[in-house]
């Protein structure tokens, strides 16, 4: 009971700033419901959450951001910079993903400067963390004798020394092993990856297996059976490194989302792209919802985050699988969970999913057999909707970024002064192909141009517009319409 109190209470006070409300029945429980919330939180935990200032590497001071948690859940919320009010941003995690440098405003007030054309040196110390704030972004301390020590590929703290392992310190529901590396300003490290796929294995979706001899065993009878929803068949897109493994236990877009991702995390840092992301691969992917989603009206479920294979939410994954399955997740980039960039994206309809794959409590190298077992994933050859078997993908092609980009090889652009995009100056320096990035016919410009390099290099294959997705119809309230109040 307290932890369905929490997750309903997490959903309530998150703002569910995407316009889709508990409905009207559920409201004279909310303050009941909220109260048992904050009642299963722990106070330490939630104190040591919000004790992560990282709003300061994005020039916001103590006074401009409040911390909203619950639980394992929380957002800072900024209405100011330097006490001037801004369009409220939403910086969530640990990481304060969401906040940016400044809001770029319709008409701007003043010329933007011409942004130089060498590459910014590494930060000094007047842009580091502090001691024990967050250094994923600044990944440099200005407090003498502290480094920037990272945990995995999305936390790291300013710590005069870091032991590998767990640090049993930490609130419980954090304990998770310590690489313990030392971060460097503008260093970025490749992304972890799952084991590659050896040289001529199939990157085709594993085959089902028969009901009872796959360890699946869901509480709802119905999740092993086929179910009567329709199958749609669709392109999705993922911006990756050269390094080749399934999409299982991964977050995927369509174009537009997959162009928004790389226009907003990727092609912003000066003499390398972040995680040293190189190509736009593409998946032909058939999905089918399982009856109880089907139930529920939809096809698609909420859109969970996958960090390095684990199932990280939003609130806790495994009751909904329980509930409907290892189903495909979806939301439109500007609606819940990710309603902070509702005024910065505008690729149109621009939209994410999550594969759910095996064992995604865990994370790509530490699966067990058990686990495999015990959580299947939705990934089979021909999707059926049953629990375990909700999704099949098959390659479909890929471009580079250099040729989307119009470049030859990105060292030798980087090495003569190029930079892609500099979110600062919303422009590029000898690149003008990411600038305007609040402009809407400018990211519309850019999509037409990715779909064509798709179709001249894949001439026999359908086009993005011959195979296009169905609409992402998650709906908070009907999704989580099981755990709300009877009206």
């Amino acid at each position: 009971a307290l932890a369905l109190a929490s997750l309903l209470g997490a959903a309530f006070l998150s703002g569910h700033q995407s316009g889709r409300r508990l409905r009207d029945a559920a409201a004279p429980a909310q303050s009941n419901v909220t109260a048992a919330a904050q009642a299963a939180s722990d106070g330490a935990t939630a104190e040591w959450m919000c004790s992560n200032r990282c709003y300061k590497q994005f020039g916001f001071t103590d006074n401009d951001c409040t911390c909203s948690n619950r639980g394992l859940w929380y957002m800072w919320i900024c209405t100011s910079r330097y006490g001037s009010p801004i369009d409220t941003q939403f910086c969530g995690m640990s990481s304060c993903g969401g906040c940016s440098y400044a809001p770029a405003p319709a008409t701007p007030p003043y010329p933007e400067p011409e942004p130089d054309p060498t590459p910014s040196p590494p930060p000094s110390h007047d842009g580091c963390s502090d001691a024990f704030d967050s250094c994923a972004h600044s990944r440099c301390c200005s407090t003498p004798g502290y480094h920037c020590f990272a945990k995995n590929d999305y936390w790291a703290q300013c710590r005069e020394s870091c032991h590998p392992g767990i640090h049993h310190e930490e609130p419980r529901p954090f304990w998770a092993n310590w690489t313990c590396a030392v971060l460097h300003p503008g260093i970025f490290p490749p992304a972890p990856i799952p084991s590659p796929v050896p040289p001529g294995a199939s990157t085709a979706a594993p085959p089902a297996v028969a009901p009872g001899q796959d360890g699946y065993e869901p509480q709802d009878e119905a999740l092993l059976e086929p179910s009567t929803a329709p199958m749609h068949t669709f392109y999705m897109y993922r911006v990756q490194n050269d390094q080749d493994y399934p999409p299982e236990n991964q977050n995927t877009a369509n174009l537009a989302g997959a162009l928004w991702y790389l226009h907003n995390e990727i092609v912003i840092n000066a003499g390398q792209r972040r995680f040293y992301k190189t190509r736009i691969q593409r998946f032909k992917v058939s999905t089918r919802a399982t009856q109880p989603l089907a139930d529920a009206g939809l096809n698609f479920g909420v859109r969970y985050a996958f960090d390095a294979g684990i199932c990280t939410g939003p609130f806790t994954c495994q009751p909904q699988f329980e509930r409907y399955g290892y189903f495909v997740g979806c939301n439109l980039v500007n609606d819940w969970p990710t309603q902070q960039w509702a005024t910065q994206n505008l690729y149109p309809n621009a939209t994410w999913y999550s594969l759910p794959g095996k064992c995604s409590t865990m994370r790509y190298n530490q699966h067990t057999d058990e686990c495999e077992l015990a959580q299947p994933g939705g990934a089979c050859m021909e999707p059926t909707g049953k629990g375990n078997c909700t999704y099949s993908y098959e390659a479909a092609g890929e471009i580079s970024i250099n040729d989307l980009e119009g470049i030859g090889d990105f060292k030798e652009f980087a090495a003569s002064g190029g930079w892609e995009y500099n979110n600062k100056t919303d422009r590029g320096v000898l690149m003008s192909f990411w600038n305007e990035k609040y402009n809407t016919t400018a990211c519309e410009r850019r999509l037409r141009r990715a779909r064509v390099l798709f179709k001249v290099k894949y001439p026999h294959m359908p086009s993005d517009e011959e195979l296009p997705e169905p609409p992402c119809d998650f709906d908070f309230d009907r999704f989580y319409s099981w755990a709300l109040p009877p009206p």
